[in-house]
């Protein structure tokens, strides 16, 4: 069943998605469609406004309004941790390599050795995990009777021959890498090790907005290439430039708590087929990205810090108008596609919306010390917050 770009857009906003005109010519408040309760489009583009109430329950399942979203006037900054509350805890026991690797992203004896004789063991979990697009949060040494760890012991990557006292039992904390747009030939990224833990949050942050700068950039090329309509290609190279503004603000926002954000390596890829293109859409759009708006306007609400919290409200609105340019993108694509094409879109859809549930499901939420100064919802709100999302949006075409 096809789902009308005008009930996902009216789902989006029941998501609590603050959305912004493409075109930005509309008044900061202006009416989107008539109905029971009040339901207003926001503008960013003057600054923003405020919420109009927020939105009442109801149809395709809506909830009680949270008082709408005020204006922006703080930092513009990171796209939101759109995967914010998943993460995966566990100890893993890792051996001293033999020899140095030829080349690649394997375990080094330097960064081993570093572990064992200083507690500097981030490199070698970012090591483990490379590859795999997640951003590890916690790395560091335990003994084997630390309570409360040996239950989640993930088993032993040691090599044959390996003694006892070469191996490095590590409390490894990590999450999906799934904030914003992510770029097909993204490199792995080493995490820095300076600052606070909201100073390496936001340094990940403008990590994976400055990945969306060319992510962004290709699309609007592709979309171009695939003669997509010119509101949708200018749409593409708008967000390109609000990630600009959202890695500097963002690494600006690290810098200010000791962290230093690493730019990301990305390569030239050529134009892909508009099946390609459409089915990537589905995935880190109209799912990841989408998710990670949901997520933003939580932290907009719900953030401790004032400063992070008038950021956020500018990311909202902006992270908003990105998701709704991948609605639009994949409307304008099911339109001019095959019953089967669509069929397919419709299942790359729900297998991305499945793989973040199973995800949450497998995951604590965040220490309290980074989630209340961010506004991280809890494993229970992420939960749910993905479960209406699911509902509403990723479940059916």
């Amino acid at each position: 069943m096809y789902t009308p770009i005008e009930e996902i857009l009216r789902r989006l906003l029941l998501l609590g998605l603050p959305l912004a005109a493409l075109d930005c010519k509309a008044s900061p408040q202006q009416k989107l469609f008539d109905g029971s309760a009040d339901i207003y489009l926001l503008n960013d583009a003057a600054g923003g406004a405020p919420g109009a109430g927020g939105l009442g329950g109801g149809a395709a399942g809506g909830f009680p309004g949270s008082g709408g979203f005020p204006g922006s006037g703080g930092l513009g900054g990171a796209a939101g941790n759109a995967c914010a509350g998943m993460s995966v805890d566990k100890v893993i026991t890792v051996a001293r390599p033999a020899m140095n690797p030829d080349g690649g992203s394997s375990v080094t004896q330097a960064v081993w050795d570093a572990c064992a004789t200083s507690d500097n063991c981030l490199a070698l979990c970012d090591d483990l995990v490379a590859g795999i697009n997640v951003l590890v949060r916690t790395c560091e040494p335990v003994s084997p009777g630390d309570a409360g760890l040996d239950a989640s012991r993930d088993g032993s990557s040691a090599i044959d021959g390996a003694t006892e006292s070469q191996t490095l039992d590590l409390h490894i904390v990590y999450g999906p890498n799934c904030t914003g747009r992510r770029p097909a030939a993204l490199a792995p990224v080493r995490r820095t090790t300076c600052g606070s833990p909201v100073g390496r949050w936001l340094a990940d942050v403008a990590t994976l907005e400055a990945a969306s700068v060319p992510a962004f950039r290709r699309l609007a090329t592709e979309l171009a290439a695939h003669r997509a309509p010119v509101h949708l290609v200018n749409a593409a190279r708008q967000a390109a430039r609000d990630e600009i503004r959202h890695t500097a603000l963002a690494a600006r926002a690290a810098r200010a708590r000791g962290a230093f954000p690493r730019l990301p390596r990305v390569k030239r890829m050529p134009v892909r087929s508009r099946f390609e293109v459409a089915a990537e859409n589905v995935r880190e759009g109209c799912v990841r990205e989408t998710f990670g708006a949901v997520t933003a306007a939580y932290q907009s609400r719900h953030a401790a810090d004032p400063g992070l919290r008038s950021m956020m409200n500018v990311i909202a609105l902006d992270e908003a108008r990105h998701a709704r340019l991948a609605w639009e993108i994949d409307a304008w694509v099911r339109s001019a596609v095959s019953t089967r094409v669509v069929r397919r879109l419709t299942e790359e859809r729900y297998a991305a919306g499945e793989s973040i549930g199973g995800e949450i499901m497998a995951a604590p939420s965040n220490e309290p010390s980074l989630a209340t100064p961010l506004g991280l919802p809890n494993h229970a709100v992420v939960r749910e917050l993905a479960g209406n999302a699911r509902r509403l949006l990723w479940s059916e075409g």
